[in-house]
């Protein structure tokens, strides 16, 4: 019946022009639900101003009216209340007036400890107060689906498990303040849709709070959540909830952490922002943590440093937190450190390695820990241990220390941690090239106000912008020229850290303008020719690198020939054929002119040959009778033709299957003797086999063309054989050029 009822005032309503339809639409669709209706003054800028509300719809959430409330203003719609009655050992709830649809539950500063459960009974009770009683569970509430305000100011509750309003979706105020609360437990807001507008836990025990109640996933916008005056001192993530970048935090409200007793800023990280902007998607929010009593060091920086998130969310009027410690921060606005984080550390003590008298701190703006020993070392030693941090900034300045090398031996344990180093007015002499090396990862060495009288030139490979070392006057010479190289040029901003001055008869002068002569070095000729001998023979070995890497083919056939020139000739009588002819035998025209013109001619010089196509025998593996005649041939003559234009991939196979084994076989045996006569006029880039572009690189080029008509004879010598007078019979059956083109290898 009171669902019924409910319904009906929402029809009427909704023909009632008292309200903005606008505003109250969009708040229905925001929560999902029809019973808020937003007042007119939330239309209006001034009034937005004058509470400080940023949209509308932040002014609705806030000051809405439930729908109750409305319908008796309008029609003046009665809301019953009961009389409070204790009968033995259970509290009576009696209706005064029952022509009312909604009811009321006061009874304040009682002794009620535990809420009736006969208000189960009256499920249009929408608005409870039982401040200042001693009730500890509040459990069995969940009954009231409608409930709209529920004030429980002043009792004993302990704690608030986290679905302990479940269902009560139109529960948009709670007030459990001054209670014993100790705990809230994870997820308690985080999940809420569309109630909990106002929620107050101020004055209670809290020392801790879940990272999971300070923000909502589900509901876009809230007006407060009341933490104030508990002993709230940090942030937790037991369940480690993780932020994610898809998330949508909302709107969000007020959250007011003033009075309690933070000290250090959170770690965003342990909270579950992996990435520190996923807290920016919270700009919405305002967190209030005034009257803390903050601790303004380095666990601030990671905050302050985002310029961007700070700015707004620490910009704002009601969140201007001052520092409580230390004293010298004392009642400084934390927003300002953004301008100044490098005055935000954390002191080192002595128990974490920090020497005596020193002032030891981490600096996370610069990423360096400060051991500050000015004028502290009463040892006038380096000391042997320093705090394990890493990227020291060491000042041991004015302690008159002295010994540089000595004094790097006892930083073996931290030498290699050190970032800068400070030692100005000390009582060094000399920097070694051991103290050098104990540098290499410096960023600033600082030797001012030392008396140094020598210097190895091993600081050179030091940037000149990261040493320090004043004005220094030496007595020059020629093994200190080489400053002129690596000394600032007077337009660096760094040129004033080291200035060299050279002592010469006219006085000192710097070291930049002192010439060779006024040093009385003289020109070290020998050193200039062993340079330039040294120069020209790297270059010789890196083209003889080179050359030999791309062209040892072409090298090794040269030497061949060489050495086959000045060798004595092979006895025909140790080889079964004296030349095997590989070819392209799909080639008709090729074939025509190897039957009537080469082997012709082959045979009138009394030579025996082997020709694959007509000598192998029917049945036996080609590939094993092609290897065993290449190896009892003397010679093989290679005709290349066009292979582009084969029908048979088989004969492709062959063919590279024969000039495989043609390399091999010429390798392994001194002996044997290659001929290539390129057939078809082919160029080196239209051959694909590496071997035989080798042969045609470093091969000699003899001109067949009709006007020499010396081919028979050029042949003939190649094959060591002499040649009678023979007319030009070459001729070509498939192409009408004149002339042809054989390279030989000899």
């Amino acid at each position: 019946m009171s669902e019924l009822c409910i319904v009906l005032l929402m029809v009427v309503l909704c023909y009632n022009g008292s309200f903005s339809k606008t505003l109250d639409e969009q708040l229905g669709v925001l929560f999902n639900r029809s019973d808020l209706r937003c007042p007119k003054e939330c239309e209006t800028q001034d009034f937005l101003n004058k509470k400080r509300f940023e949209d509308s719809m932040e002014c609705c959430t806030c000051v809405a009216e439930s729908l109750w409330v409305v319908e008796g203003k309008q029609n003046g719609t009665k809301v019953g209340h009961f009389d409070v009655l204790f009968v033995k050992h259970y509290i009576e709830l009696k209706v005064k007036d029952h022509a009312v649809n909604f009811y009321n539950l006061i009874y304040t500063y009682g002794n009620i400890t535990d809420i009736p459960s006969s208000v189960c009974n009256f499920s249009t009770i929408v608005y409870i107060d039982l401040s200042f009683n001693q009730i500890k569970d509040i459990r069995n509430i969940a009954c009231l689906s409608i409930l709209d305000t529920l004030l429980l100011a002043g009792n004993k509750i302990q704690s608030l498990i986290a679905d302990v309003f479940h269902g009560m979706k139109h529960l948009r105020r709670v007030d459990v303040s001054f209670n014993q609360i100790t705990k809230l437990e994870p997820t308690f807001f985080l999940y809420m849709e569309g109630s909990m507008f106002h929620f107050d836990l101020s004055y209670n025990n809290m020392s801790e709070i879940d990272v999971t109640n300070m923000v909502r996933l589900r509901q876009k916008y809230f007006c407060v959540v009341n933490f104030s005056h508990n002993v709230l001192n940090e942030i937790t993530n037991p369940s480690n909830f993780s932020f994610q970048r898809e998330q949508d935090f909302g709107h969000g409200g007020y959250l007011d952490f003033t009075y309690n007793n933070f000290s250090h800023f959170f770690n965003f990280e342990k909270i579950g922002f992996q990435d520190l902007q996923l807290f920016g998607k919270m700009q919405f929010y305002s967190f209030d943590f005034q009257h803390n009593n903050w601790i303004c060091d380095c666990k601030f920086y990671p905050f302050v440093s985002q310029a961007t998130l700070s700015s707004h969310i620490l910009h704002a009027s009601h969140v201007n937190f001052k520092c409580n410690r230390p004293p010298q921060f004392k009642n400084t606005i934390i927003k300002n450190f953004r301008h100044y984080p490098d005055l935000l550390i954390c002191n080192i003590s002595m128990s974490e390695r920090c020497p005596h008298k020193c002032h030891c701190f981490y600096q996370p703006s610069r990423n360096q820990t400060v051991v500050n020993c000015r004028a502290k070392l009463s040892s006038k030693r380096f000391p042997l241990v320093l705090p394990e941090y890493e990227n020291l900034a060491l000042d041991f300045s004015k302690n008159l220390i002295s010994d540089l090398d000595n004094q790097f031996e006892r930083t073996k344990n931290y030498a290699f941690r050190i970032k800068e180093i400070n030692l100005e007015g000390n009582n060094f002499h000399s920097i070694s090239e051991f103290a050098v090396s104990q540098l290499k990862r410096t960023t600033m060495f600082n030797m001012k106000q030392n008396q140094i009288t020598s210097i190895d030139r091993s600081l050179r490979n030091l940037r000149p912008c990261n040493v320090q070392l004043g004005r220094l006057d030496l007595v020059c010479t020629c093994n200190d020229l080489w400053f002129q190289s690596w000394l600032p040029s007077p337009t660096m901003p760094c040129y004033n850290n080291t200035l060299i001055f050279c002592k010469t008869e006219t006085g000192y002068k710097s070291i930049t303008k002192v010439t060779k002569s006024e040093l009385g070095c003289t020109e070290d000729s020998h050193l200039k020719w062993f340079n330039l001998c040294i120069g020209i023979l790297i270059s010789l070995v890196v083209i003889f690198a080179f050359t030999g890497y791309n062209f040892y083919i072409e090298i090794y056939i040269l030497w061949r020939r060489f050495l086959r020139k000045v060798s004595r000739p092979v006895s025909r009588n140790s080889f079964q054929y004296d030349i095997y002819i590989s070819c392209n035998e799909d080639d008709d025209g090729l074939r025509n002119w190897i039957s009537c013109e080469l082997l012709s001619h082959l045979n009138d010089r009394g030579l025996k040959s082997f020709l694959p196509y007509r000598d192998c025998q029917p049945g036996r593996p080609r590939e094993e009778e092609i290897i065993d005649s290449i190896s009892k041939s003397k010679s093989i003559l290679v005709l290349l033709s066009d292979l582009h234009h084969l029908e048979r991939e088989s004969t492709k196979a062959w063919i590279s299957c024969e000039w495989k084994y043609t390399w091999l076989k010429y390798r392994e045996d001194f002996s044997k003797n290659v001929i290539i006569i390129n057939y078809d006029f082919l160029n080196n880039r239209d051959v694909s086999n590496r071997y035989i572009q080798a042969f045609m690189r470093a091969s000699i080029c003899i001109d067949f063309s009709n006007y020499r008509k010396d081919m028979w004879s050029t042949l003939n010598s190649v094959l060591g054989l002499s040649s009678p007078s023979y007319g030009f019979r070459y001729h070509r059956f498939q192409s009408s050029l004149d002339t042809a083109t054989i390279y030989l290898q000899t």
